[in-house]
């Protein structure tokens, strides 16, 4: 489920239990968290979703793991 490719500052199994105490991963609560049936992709259609373009788009932001910093 999580692979930090080498860069994890803490054990791995502390991130997955962190990222299972507070991250619902069911399907739709992942469709609600990002707002993936609102009409909000054609900014993002022509540059793909990486860019200055995109960074405004819920998936970019980093609002849990700010809540994880310790």
């Amino acid at each position: 489920l999580i692979d930090t490719f080498g860069t994890e500052k803490i054990p791995v199994d502390e991130i997955q239990k962190l990222v299972a105490d507070s991250v619902d991963l069911r399907p739709a609560a992942i469709i609600e968290r990002f707002s993936l049936r609102s009409p909000i992709y054609s900014r993002v259609a022509c540059y793909g979703h990486f860019g200055e373009n995109a960074k405004d788009m819920p998936w970019e932001q980093v609002n849990l793991a700010k809540r994880w910093i310790k």
